[in-house]
């Protein structure tokens, strides 16, 4: 299961600005892709057991669209690619699909074409061969400020598996015309030793440093 929630957590914090420009005839204003759009994000980690930190470390991840190509059966879709990871993107009135590979005929996962307050969907991660883990997503409110941002939709990101936690927090921020510009992430882990309790919390944040328009 932890194997499970991590892989979800790192899908969780790359993605969220995927989307269509002219594919398919549909635009989505929370996903701007157009060939040569880069995201550049400045991420952070902290683990603190009790009052000492543990870990603290920071990394850079990027995103571009590489332009447009089709899937094996012919669809439509952009070309993303993330550090060491590629995917294609097909949209349409209603959702924004994922695959994984060309020759996928069934997305990965998807996203609302233009989600809003109340919207939840799933979205199914194949782990391997024999274990899935499903996310749930929910807009739980519209008009938040987020990393310089205003106007933005909060997402709340809930995992199966997040009852290894004793506190679990995880949002996303979307703004219109730019996707993903904010993506925080919090789990603590009480653990009973003899007569005291360690408390081991572990906080996670991606913010947009740049989006270059291609």
């Amino acid at each position: 299961m932890k194997k499970a929630l991590m892989a979800v957590m790192v899908v969780a914090l790359a993605i969220g600005f995927v989307g269509c420009d002219i594919i398919g005839g549909a635009k989505s204003p929370y996903y701007p892709l157009a060939e040569g759009n880069t995201w550049d994000y400045d991420v952070s980690m902290t683990t603190t057991v009790d009052d000492s930190v543990t870990l603290d470390s920071s990394w850079t991840t990027k995103t571009e669209v590489v332009g447009k190509t089709e899937l094996d059966d012919g669809t439509k879709v952009w070309e993303v690619k993330n550090e060491d990871a590629t995917s294609f993107v097909e949209v349409d009135k209603d959702w924004v699909y994922t695959y994984e590979t060309k020759a996928d005929t069934t997305e990965w996962y998807k996203w609302p074409n233009e989600p809003k307050v109340g919207d939840t969907w799933d979205m199914v991660i194949q782990i391997d061969d024999t274990t899935s883990s499903t996310t749930t997503y929910e807009v739980v409110e519209e008009g938040v400020e987020a990393n310089t941002y205003a106007d933005c939709l909060k997402v709340q990101v809930t995992p199966e598996g997040t009852d290894m936690f004793d506190e679990y927090e995880n949002f996303m921020y979307w703004a219109k015309d730019v996707g993903n510009v904010k993506t925080t992430c919090k789990t603590v882990i009480k653990t009973v030793i003899l007569d005291d309790t360690m408390t081991t919390t572990t906080e996670t944040e991606s913010n947009l440093n740049t989006f270059t328009e291609g």
